[in-house]
């Protein structure tokens, strides 16, 4: 008897992340002076079925997190007392 289903497992080496920069806007060009990233660790050992083909999203570490990029903007901001 064989299973109908497959284990993926996360990769180190696959991240999905959220870029996020913040903007000097008092100075034309914008002048760029912080950057970073914010993302979600995704659950362990994917189970997938027999008949779906495993995609890169299946094997990421992490996920992108829109929320966790502003979230960390937003600490920087308050960190550099820019806010």
């Amino acid at each position: 008897m064989t299973s109908a289903y497959h284990y993926v497992r996360p990769s180190s080496q696959v991240r999905g992340k959220a870029d996020y920069f913040v903007l000097d806007t008092s100075k034309k060009p914008y002048a760029m002076i912080h950057q970073g990233e914010g993302y979600q660790d995704v659950p362990r050992d994917v189970k997938t079925g027999i008949d779906r083909s495993v995609n890169a999203s299946d094997v990421a570490s992490t996920v992108p997190d829109p929320a966790a990029a502003l979230e960390n903007a937003l600490k920087w901001l308050k960190k550099e007392k820019k806010i």
